[in-house]
């Protein structure tokens, strides 16, 4: 399955939400952004490939909770970790980001994953420009 950005919105919400959420909380978190057919369906395509967990929650029969797949949480923890350790210039942070995205891709089989990382250390990029500018 080749990674597009509608994969890399619905797994940053995941991300921001390690305890999982419902399909309605995920709809209503990026609504205006996917519809909620298009997200059904690119749930379903993420569980098939392995990124996404959907686990049944234990206090309602009928209810789903999707969760990342520890893979990618793994991968975004290690990806973050310098990151949030005290106060450095943007450039440093972005030229961080940049190795450390090179050295995980490398020992990454999965393509989907490889695109999803580089979206990701992206939009870390595209932020910390927003906030020096």
């Amino acid at each position: 399955m080749p990674f597009r950005p509608v994969h890399g919105k619905i797994l940053d919400v995941l991300a921001a939400h390690p305890q999982g959420l419902c399909f309605n909380s995920l709809s209503q978190k990026l609504k205006g952004v996917i519809s909620r057919v298009v997200l059904l369906k690119e749930v379903k395509r993420l569980e098939d490939a392995g990124v996404i967990v959907v686990e049944r929650d234990p206090g309602h029969k009928q209810r789903k909770i999707f969760k990342l797949a520890s893979s990618v949480r793994d991968l975004l923890l290690f990806l973050g970790e310098e990151i949030r350790s005290g106060e450095r210039k943007a450039c440093d942070i972005a030229v961080d980001l940049i190795n450390r995205y090179a050295s995980i891709k490398s020992g990454l089989r999965n393509e989907f994953l490889k695109e999803y990382l580089k979206y990701s250390v992206l939009t870390r990029i595209e932020v910390l420009m927003e906030e020096v500018a």
